[in-house]
């Protein structure tokens, strides 16, 4: 006997799901990034990490493509690294997010109306305390400086 949706949990019957190996990327290798899923099951969102060297703040996506057997995983580039500018002043301006790794991030959406993705903490050149949103992951809002 199946159990009805409501008897259900959070991923059970997960485990029956088709596994695929996602498709080849240019910006790995990479560690110590975030990774989110998209509200709509079919994608992710992978934000930031290390390459050991330098601490980036791009990000990329992966959705999956078509439906049943012939599905297939798609890579994109969300947002590309910005490291900011300076002004005439000296003074660094951030329109994102800094380079970062060991952070935390999640997205949250209303079905239909917004989606919110949201980046805090994490180490770079130093442990950063901020926090930013964004509604698309090209525009970013720092919420507050140190949290």
């Amino acid at each position: 006997m199946q159990p009805s949706s409501r008897d259900q949990r959070l991923g059970q019957g997960l485990w029956q799901a088709p596994m695929q190996e996602l498709p080849p990327c240019n910006f790995f290798p990479r560690q110590h990034y975030a990774v989110a899923p998209v509200s709509t099951g079919d994608a992710l969102l992978l934000l930031g990490g290390s390459n050991g060297h330098l601490h980036f703040n791009d990000i990329w996506g992966v959705k999956l493509i078509g439906q049943g057997a012939d599905a297939t995983w798609q890579w994109s580039e969300v947002s590309p690294h910005n490291d900011g500018r300076r002004d005439l002043d000296g003074r660094l301006l951030l329109s994102k997010w800094p380079g970062r790794g060991r952070f935390a991030t999640c997205v949250a959406s209303r079905p239909g109306v917004s989606t919110a993705i949201y980046v805090t903490g994490g180490q770079g050149a130093f442990c950063f305390e901020d926090f930013w949103a964004s509604e698309d992951g090209r525009q970013w809002y720092c919420m507050c400086q140190k949290v």
